[in-house]
């Protein structure tokens, strides 16, 4: 589907858009991305390392643009999306791949970018992986992003790919509790998808 140049390409467009440190932040979750994809899902390691270059394609978006993008496209934005800005980047940047990055609007890499923050109900393998990646990826120094990340990664490479799946699963209920946790003691609003998502994954 794409090739190293391609990727490669698109590194560069990215790394012009971003801040280095959330370009440091992106590379993080592409390596992440990469290494998961080759254990879990191996025809689709470059198009998820695409993704992973693409899913904080608009994180430096300011509010008022991202809302004015959302409601110019028709986004089913709801007042409590309004009100968890930290999600938003998440509804835009699909918006932005189809404009300025068509050849890499695959549904694949839409639909994770889209869920990458607070998830979806029956998240494909391909979705939880990006999602996971960008809770986990190296440069994520906080302590349950590091337990998140050796929770899923140790020994991953000796399971049967059913228990890959499995710890798959864990890692990405992990890091909810873990991120829902954050929010809480920083007293910022929670958007009600994460619930969903997590319950989700409870019934797994």
């Amino acid at each position: 589907m794409f090739c190293s140049k391609d990727l490669e390409k698109l590194r560069r467009k990215v790394s012009e858009k971003l801040s280095e440190k959330r370009f440091s932040h992106v590379l993080g979750v592409e390596r992440c991305a990469a290494y998961l994809g080759k254990l879990i899902l191996p025809d689709a390691v470059d198009e998820l390392s695409a993704a992973a270059l693409l899913h904080d394609i608009s994180k430096e978006i300011s509010y008022d643009e991202q809302i004015k993008l959302l409601e110019e496209t028709g986004f089913d934005l709801s007042d409590e999306d309004r009100k968890t800005p930290g999600v938003l980047h998440s509804f835009t940047a699909p918006i932005i791949i189809k404009r300025d990055f068509p050849e890499f609007a695959t549904d694949n890499i839409l639909s994770s970018v889209l869920y990458h923050t607070v998830g979806r109900e029956n998240m494909s393998i391909f979705e939880k992986i990006i999602f996971i990646s960008d809770y986990c990826e190296d440069t994520r120094k906080y302590d349950s992003c590091i337990k998140v990340r050796m929770s899923l990664i140790q020994g991953l490479e000796k399971l049967s790919y059913e228990e890959k799946l499995d710890r798959l699963d864990k890692a990405c209920l992990l890091s909810i509790d873990g991120a829902l946790e954050a929010l809480e003691r920083c007293n910022i609003p929670i958007n009600s998808r994460m619930y969903l998502t997590r319950n989700s994954l409870l019934l797994k």
